[in-house]
């Protein structure tokens, strides 16, 4: 399932709010497009955990349109509500998956440097 932080919030609202659900057979969570706030979301993954939930793999994408995904990680939803996980300012994640290479070319098709423009190239 993908979801924006806008989207989990919706559903928080609902499931809080006594709407039934079966979260079983949730196996995979993918979040990106917007923010994401880790106080929604480790919400979200407390409330799919007492609707069943079990050992799903939650993925966070930072992407942009022309490059696709820039950064990803994943990890089991058990890990990220551990405490060590959860910091003040989001979730730690020390493992990160390569993305897509990307780089900036000059229109004489030289590879530009920091500040330089051109096209970029995936």
């Amino acid at each position: 399932m993908g979801l924006t932080n806008s989207n989990v919030s919706n559903l928080i609202a609902h499931m809080a709010n006594g709407a039934a659900y079966n979260a079983k057979s949730l196996e995979r969570l993918a979040f990106g497009a917007e923010p994401i706030k880790p106080a929604t979301i480790t919400r979200f993954f407390q409330l799919l955990r007492h609707g069943g939930m079990r050992n799903a793999k939650a993925t966070f994408v930072y992407s942009m349109t022309a490059t696709g995904p820039l950064f990803t990680s994943s990890a089991v939803v058990e890990e990220l509500l551990e405490a060590e996980w959860v910091t003040k300012e989001g979730f730690d994640f020390s493992r990160c998956s390569n993305s897509w290479p990307d780089r900036v070319r000059k229109d004489d098709g030289t590879l530009a440097t920091k500040g330089e423009q051109g096209s970029i190239e995936v």
